[in-house]
């Protein structure tokens, strides 16, 4: 069980820019994963064709932290409601 509250979000989740659901949000790992093969060893860029997509709408990506209107704090639920049990129970 995770025992820390992420306000300002984590780097291995990313969502989707627009953001196009309250839930598009998703590990990072398997789309980091896919991309590495592809970064140019001269440029360390990654082909547009191989920059991750939200599987919902398309649209771009980006990790799920604190940066913007669009950062879908949702993704931390969990997190905020055991943290304030765990004010209460105090």
């Amino acid at each position: 069980m995770t025992r820390f509250l992420s306000t300002q979000g984590d780097y291995s989740l990313l969502q989707c820019l627009k953001p196009c659901s309250r839930q598009s949000f998703y590990e990072a790992r398997p789309y980091i994963e896919q991309g590495v093969p592809h970064v140019d060893p001269q440029t360390m860029e990654v082909p547009s064709k191989h920059v991750p997509r939200c599987p919902r709408c398309g649209g771009p990506m980006f990790f799920c932290v604190r940066g913007g209107e669009w950062f879908i704090e949702s993704a931390f639920d969990d997190q905020r409601h055991r943290y304030h049990d765990f004010v209460r129970r105090a």
